[in-house]
């Protein structure tokens, strides 16, 4: 029970149409839904905007958050730099980026930004990076990752393929560059359509799962779109126009139990098997190797195992056990390849 009135918490403080109010009186009598409710927020994603209303509002927040709250704004000073960098990027080497995959609609500080380059320019990324001290922190077939020391990890993507199968052109996400603004900075965004598509099609096939915050920010993203027929368009020209539906009936039936309803959905949110499977089968075009859909297999069951690890301390002390993490992450980006991701400008891919 007070995971779900956690969860209304949250809702309560960080959406304004969520239809249920919380009184702050009894908030602050209710150290313990308080202290639940913190730590669902950070596991959504949403701890930097939670603990920002916490403050607007005048509410204590718990004296054990006092050093994670120091850490999120050490993170958000990494961010910046992070940003600067790469703006800076753009005009010593003529570097193009654009920031995807992010959920800019929601204040929030993000564990790495991940970001397009064209793969013409993966060798002055690589020189521009070493020049920076920027060092490559793995560099594979689905990920190539670079880190430095006061500075959030940066994800370098060069196209978007999940499952052996290009769900986006690259060509389509170029041409919907804009400018956008977080924490007064500005830089290379997405439009509201080509984010909509590139958040939801991670979500489903990049780690099966959405938090709350992703959830969110695609609703934001949605009430934005003028005009829904654009996502729908690409969608089917790529051969996933009836996964696009699917998941969009599946958003609207969340949206439906959460707001309308009255209900409650746990974030994160694990896109059940059947219907991850169902939207794999309805993927035209698709032609999976024995060896691939093993792979596919063997991925549904560590998705899994992920989320359910997630939910325990012992996940916390993994991500914080640098050798732990490394070897996890290690095996998921196998698992990942062998079933056909491919996302990163991986140095040993001849035909890059």
């Amino acid at each position: 029970m007070n995971n779900l009135n956690a969860m209304k918490l949250v809702l309560a403080l960080i959406d304004p149409d969520y239809p249920i109010d919380i009184s702050i009186k009894e908030l602050v009598k209710d150290k313990k839904l308080l202290k639940s409710a913190t730590k669902l927020a950070d596991k959504n994603g949403l701890y930097y905007s939670f603990i920002t209303r916490l403050k607007e509002l005048e509410v204590d927040i718990p004296h054990s958050e006092g050093d994670r709250w120091d850490e999120e704004n050490q993170k958000l000073l990494a961010l910046k730099k992070t940003f600067t960098f790469l703006n800076d990027m753009k005009v010593r080497y003529s570097v193009d980026y654009i920031l995807i995959k992010a959920c800019t609609k929601i204040p929030h500080i993000p564990r790495d930004i991940d970001i397009l380059v064209r793969i013409e320019d993966k060798e002055n990324i690589y020189e521009m990076f070493a020049c920076d001290g920027m060092e490559v922190a793995y560099s594979n077939e689905v990920e190539t990752s670079f880190n430095k020391e006061g500075y959030a990890k940066l994800d370098i993507y060069s196209e978007i393929q999940y499952i052996g199968m290009d769900f986006i052109d690259v060509d389509f996400l170029w041409n919907s560059e804009i400018e956008d603004e977080m924490f007064g900075i500005r830089y290379p965004s997405l439009s509201d359509e080509a984010n909509f598509l590139l958040l939801f099609i991670h979500s489903l096939f990049g780690h099966r799962s959405m938090t709350l915050l992703d959830f969110l920010h695609m609703r934001c993203l949605m009430k934005n779109i003028q005009d829904i027929s654009t996502c729908r368009d690409h969608a089917y020209e790529k051969g996933w126009g009836q996964i696009l539906d699917m998941g969009l009936e599946r958003l609207e039936d969340i949206y439906k139990t959460i707001y309308m309803d009255g209900g409650v959905v746990l974030f994160p949110y694990l896109f059940d098997r059947k219907f991850t499977k169902k939207c794999v089968a309805l993927m035209e075009g698709l032609d999976m190797k024995n060896s691939e859909k093993m792979f596919f297999q063997i991925s549904l069951v560590l998705d899994r195992i992920v989320y359910e690890l997630a939910k325990t301390p012992f996940y916390d002390s993994l991500l914080a056990f640098k050798t732990g993490r490394r070897m996890f992450n290690s095996f998921a980006y196998f698992v990942g390849a062998r079933r056909g991701d491919r996302h990163g400008i991986y140095e040993g891919n001849g035909n890059k």
